[in-house]
């Protein structure tokens, strides 16, 4: 849908994306109480997002992850594709650490959680606005403990997926062909890069922070 926004004085084209009503009345109330912001179109699917980024080509996209008929990954891939300027900011309730990494690995430069309070969201978009990076506070640790999975060994994710799925050492050293205290020796090392203790929290971890694709 288009804006009533004048476009003459702007400095900031957006372009939402969001498939919830309320949630882009609520983007769309702070935004207009940003100077120099112009709201261009609104989209509530991700083909109609990948339209929109390739005809208006926006300066900012605010980015719904998880809407219907393209997911956020596939949505920022294409809208990299045809408006390579467009920065893309992306609203999440989502908080698993390999998705919130995938994210900004892609190319986000915000991620802004949409359970944050008002103020803050109103505080991240002036940010992004203006030209810098931002994560909301209750992503930040998620985000900083994709660290610990990108140190990882491609050995040790192995054997993290496999303990995952309830895998004892022995039945990881057949499957991976290494001898049981290999086995135990890698699940050692990445339970401490991780900073969990046993074999239940390990599992816990996987599933809190979707790390079954690691």
């Amino acid at each position: 849908m288009g804006a009533e926004d004048d476009l003459s004085t702007v400095r900031c084209r957006v372009l939402i994306a969001d498939d919830h009503q309320l949630i882009r009345q609520a983007i769309r109330t702070l935004l207009r109480a940003i100077e120099g912001v112009a709201i261009v179109a609104e989209a509530d699917d991700g083909f109609a997002t990948i339209a929109l980024a390739k005809k208006l080509k926006p300066d900012l996209l605010l980015l719904d992850v998880a809407m219907p008929k393209a997911g956020g990954l596939a949505v920022i891939g294409e809208v990299k594709r045809w408006s390579p300027a467009t920065r893309v900011a992306v609203l999440t309730g989502i908080t698993g650490t390999n998705t919130l990494v995938q994210l900004r690995d892609s190319g986000a430069v915000g991620l802004l959680s949409k359970v944050c309070t008002a103020q803050e969201l109103d505080h991240g978009l002036r940010r992004i606005i203006a030209g810098e990076e931002y994560v909301s506070e209750d992503l930040r640790a998620v985000v900083e403990a994709g660290g610990a999975i990108g140190a990882l060994t491609m050995r040790e994710r192995q054997v993290l997926a496999l303990a995952a799925q309830g895998s004892s050492n022995a039945e990881i050293a057949a499957l991976l062909n290494i001898s049981t205290k290999t086995a135990e020796n890698h699940r050692t090392n990445l339970m401490r890069k991780l900073g969990v203790h046993s074999a239940a929290e390990l599992v816990a971890l996987v599933l809190r922070e979707d790390l079954q694709g690691v």
